[in-house]
């Protein structure tokens, strides 16, 4: 199974005949296809932890709910890093456990 979230949906493989090299190619192209052709805009595309869990949908390959998690993967980001910077105004010193 490609994730433990996915109940078996996009199985791609069994302990009996091992990987299914086909199905992991096309499940990766679908994926890469839509990201190559929705994401490269995005101002979040390299703090994004998008994964294959938001197009698993019906049990069928879904997009449909992918723009929801993004608008709220970015509203995420967004307020995470005008805290960070609301406290480095306030504090620089606090923010020094982020130096590593």
């Amino acid at each position: 199974m490609i994730c433990e979230k996915l109940d078996n949906f996009l199985a791609i493989g069994n302990v009996d005949k091992g990987f299914d090299y086909d199905k992991i190619k096309k499940i990766i192209d679908v994926y890469r296809d839509y990201v190559i052709n929705n994401c490269g805009e995005c101002w979040a595309r390299n703090l994004c932890g998008e994964c294959f869990i938001s197009i698993a949908g019906n049990k069928k390959i879904d997009f449909s709910d992918k723009s929801k998690f993004c608008e709220t993967r970015k509203m995420l980001l967004y307020n995470s890093m005008v805290l960070y910077l609301e406290i480095y105004e306030q504090n620089p010193e606090a923010v020094e456990i982020f130096n590593y």
